[in-house]
């Protein structure tokens, strides 16, 4: 605020800052409305998106990796998310079925076979 405070205009801030004049404007407007709150970083006060599974459906879903998939296999991000659309009704993306395998820290992997044992 100090270089318009010195008579400096939004689109020599701009330039010496790397913004945008519009951005400045911005800026500006928001600090006449509301002081030093007005500029404030918010991002990090953002909820940002609910759980696609609750807390019990998280549990069914760890109780389920438990035992393989239905059509066989492993357990993959596009079979928990087949699975999870069973249970909610809608569409899931292939990777919401991996964010759920890392939160719950579900791993597929066995121990390699020791020389001369078969799998």
């Amino acid at each position: 605020m100090s270089l318009f405070v010195r008579g400096k205009t939004p689109q020599q801030i701009a330039e010496r800052l790397g913004y945008t004049a519009r951005w400045i404007r911005t800026i500006i407007r928001r600090w006449n409305e509301r002081g030093e709150e007005g500029i404030r970083d918010r991002r990090q006060d953002a909820a940002g998106c609910p759980m696609l599974l609750s807390q019990e459906e998280q549990e069914e879903l760890r109780a389920a990796l438990l035992h393989p998939p239905e059509d066989g296999g492993i357990w993959s991000g596009p079979k928990v998310a087949q699975w999870m659309q069973q249970r909610l009704g809608r569409t899931v993306a292939p990777q919401r079925g991996w964010d759920y395998l890392q939160r719950l820290r579900y791993s597929s992997r066995v121990p390699r076979p020791k020389p001369g044992q078969s799998r």
